[in-house]
C-alpha cells in the first residue's frame, strides 16, 4: 500500500533532480547566464540559488522521515520514532525579490522550490495538532 505521502514525495523528488540538472549541467553558473547583473544583484541569485537548495534539502528530509515512519522503520528501543520536523523556516519562507535580469530558469526552480516548501510547512503544522490531540488523549483529557 502507497503512502499518503507518495504524490507528494515524487513530485519533491523530481524538483529535486530538476534543480540539480540545472545548476550542475548547465555551461555556467546560474549568475553568470544572468547576463547584465552587477555583483550586488549577483550576489543575491547567488544567495537565493542556496536558500532554495536549503528548500529541497528540508523538504526531502521531512518527506523521507515521514515514509519511513508509515512504514514502521522508523523507531528507537521500541518507542515509535518522533517525526522529523521543518527546523528552517527562518532561511526557506523568507521570499526576496530575485534582480529583473535573473535567469528565467532560475527564477522558475526558486519559485516551485517555495511553494514546494509551504505545502510541506502546511502539512507539518497538521503533524502538530494531530500530536496534540494524541498527547491530550494520553493524558485522559
Amino acid at each position: 500500500m502507497k503512502s499518503p505521502l507518495e504524490a507528494i514525495y515524487r513530485e519533491a523528488l523530481d524538483l529535486t533532480r530538476e534543480t540539480r540538472d540545472y545548476l550542475t549541467y548547465s555551461r555556467s553558473l546560474p549568475v553568470n547566464r544572468s547576463e547584465g547583473l552587477d555583483s550586488e544583484e549577483s550576489l543575491t541569485v547567488s544567495c537565493e540559488v542556496m536558500r532554495m537548495t536549503t528548500r529541497l534539502l528540508e523538504v526531502m528530509s521531512w518527506l523521507m522521515a515521514q515514509k519511513a515512519v508509515h512504514q514502521g522503520e522508523a523507531h528507537s528501543d521500541g518507542e515509535p520514532f518522533m517525526p522529523l520536523r521543518l527546523s528552517c523556516d527562518d532561511i526557506c519562507m523568507k521570499e526576496m525579490e530575485l534582480p529583473e535580469k535573473t535567469d528565467p530558469g532560475i527564477v522558475n526552480l526558486y519559485s516551485k522550490s517555495l511553494q514546494l516548501y509551504q505545502r510541506i510547512r502546511r502539512l507539518d503544522a497538521n503533524l502538530d495538532q494531530t500530536l496534540a490531540r494524541m498527547e491530550r488523549k494520553s493524558s485522559g483529557e
